[in-house]
């Protein structure tokens, strides 16, 4: 659509995409999907599929289709779909092995063998131990999709449908048909049970909420049971807030199934008492509220399918959940917007959602009168990021206006080295020390005159520079990378060695951020079944 439109890749934003391409272009490609499906299934019938190249088969959607944008309209013109291209979009949904989602702005992929080796270990039983196995649902219809299931169930008979529309309404039946059953009888056609302990981590340890083999809803009535034996793990004084972390673990081997921090609000005087209301129903959504003894609810979570052990999120992405939620439900005051928004972006930059980094970037600088020229340096990394070399230099030429700092001459200076282009780096660093003769920015300036060919002229600045750094044990990671850089431009591998133990010591010195989010576990009255003292 942009080679048709006549613009580059870079063109259209995040939001655009998001809010207006993608809903636009969804039904097309639907119908691109379902058109190459069943001309792969005839080419098979045929016997002609093993022995045809696959970029020759391809299906088109003739038309014109219009994408309504905020300030003109595009239009996609008779899109197409070819066999090779619809294979590379179903990879990493046939993946046995990454059977963890995968997530980008746009989209999560996620291996369909994923929720059946879920399946299979909820039942304990091994692959080899199906001999039945039926296919329904509409995606069960694309040919690859089929071919890989009836590969894994080796042992298995597949079953299909007898046409299209019975596969594609199979699922809808199901639902109709259970809620049939819960109208007429009260009660389920299958009776959903919790297939392993659900527990609530405390600093004693867990303490089981709901047990294996519980019949759903629990408790039975559908209501919340409510928990008063635990208690505060710290003194909080009046007008702070302390840091409860909320921790929910399954079975035997305590697997985390959920992590959040309670912000507790002070006066808490340290073993207060607190309560704990939790219920679990049929649909396998767990409901959690916490609050002090005698207040109301202060936290509350929802948890669906948390014994799903393939989709639990890392701590990176729980936060992105949280963040938008509050936004969503506007509460966050607006004066503290800009700086979640800006959260936002930094972490959907570290899990590298460039893009939708950008978006939060831009609505952060929105809500801010002056713009700070290290948001504006971030925004230019994502972009160098996306390989978008024009708005890279536009960020950096803005972050250079809006707030003169040696910084993003260098940042600058390191995007240009990076796309080849040392004379322009060179250039760019020399402005950089003239703000601030840092010895980094001089090792840079060092390795940009060796690659521009003055090998001698680099050598000798890189020995200069290596005695302005201050001692090892007193450089920060930053610093301690640049002269390792040095070190290696003269030669010194004794100095090079030395550096990476420095380094290797300040990543061991940082908190892994995969241990926890922070934050006290409750303390209890008690564990169950421990003898009183």
């Amino acid at each position: 659509m942009l080679e048709q439109n006549g613009l580059d890749q870079f063109a259209l934003g995040f939001e655009e995409k998001r809010q207006r391409v993608q809903p636009a272009l969804l039904g097309v490609a639907e119908a691109l999907k379902q058109k190459l499906s069943i001309e792969i299934v005839r080419l098979r019938k045929l016997g002609r599929w093993d022995k045809i190249d696959k970029s020759t088969v391809v299906q088109t959607q003739p038309g014109a289709y219009p994408v309504a944008l905020k300030d003109r309209t595009l239009t996609l013109q008779s899109p197409k779909l070819s066999a090779n291209d619809f294979d590379r979009v179903l990879a990493p949904f046939l993946d046995r092995d990454l059977l963890l989602p995968r997530e980008d702005e746009y989209r999560v992929s996620c291996s369909i063998f994923s929720p059946i080796e879920d399946a299979l270990l909820r039942g304990r039983l091994d692959r080899s131990e199906i001999g039945l196995c039926l296919l329904a649902g509409g995606s069960s219809l694309i040919p690859q999709i089929a071919n890989a299931v009836t590969a894994y169930f080796e042992n298995a008979k597949i079953l299909t449908f007898p046409n299209r529309d019975d596969a594609q309404t199979a699922i809808a039946k199901g639902a109709a048909l259970h809620a049939l059953s819960l109208a007429v009888r009260g009660r389920p056609l299958v009776r959903p049970v919790c297939h392993d302990d659900i527990c609530f981590q405390t600093q004693r340890g867990p303490v089981v909420l709901v047990p294996s083999g519980a019949e759903l809803p629990y408790p039975p009535d559908g209501g919340y049971e409510r928990r008063t034996d635990f208690k505060a793990p710290e003194t909080v004084k009046a007008g702070l807030e302390g840091n409860i972390r909320v921790q929910v673990v399954a079975g035997k081997e305590q697997r985390s199934l959920f992590e959040r921090i309670w912000k507790i609000k002070g006066p808490v005087k340290k073993g207060a008492r607190l309560w704990l209301d939790f219920r679990f129903d049929e649909n396998q959504v767990l409901d959690l509220r916490m609050g002090k003894e005698g207040d109301g609810s202060a936290f509350e979570a929802t948890l669906e399918n948390p014994l799903t052990h393939v989709v639990n999120p890392n701590a990176t992405k729980a936060r992105i959940e949280d963040l938008e939620e509050e936004l969503r439900t506007r509460k966050i005051p607006r004066d503290e917007m800009p700086a979640k928004f800006e959260e936002l972006a930094d972490l959907h930059r570290k899990i590298r959602q460039y893009e939708k980094a950008l978006a939060y970037y831009g609505r952060a600088l929105q809500l801010l009168s002056d713009p700070p020229a290290y948001l504006l340096n971030r925004m230019a990394f994502c972009a160098r990021d996306l390989g978008d070399r024009e708005r890279t230099d536009r960020f950096f030429a803005e972050a250079d206006r809006a707030e003169p700092w040696s910084g993003t001459w260098f940042n600058w200076a390191l995007a240009k080295e990076q796309w080849s282009q040392p004379a322009e780096a060179l250039d760019l660093i020399e402005k950089a020390l003239v703000m601030s003769d840092d010895p980094p920015y001089s090792v840079l300036k060092a390795r940009l005159m060796q690659r521009l060919g003055d090998v001698d002229g680099g050598l000798r600045l890189a020995a200069e520079s290596i005695k302005r750094f201050p001692p090892l044990a007193a450089q920060d990671e930053y610093q301690l990378f640049w002269f390792r850089v040095a070190a290696r431009i003269t030669g010194d591998n004794a100095a090079e060695s030395e550096a990476d133990s420095w380094l290797r010591k300040r990543s061991a010195a940082r908190p892994d951020l995969r241990a926890g989010i922070g934050g006290e576990l409750p303390d209890m009255e008690r564990m169950p079944g421990e003898d009183d003292l």
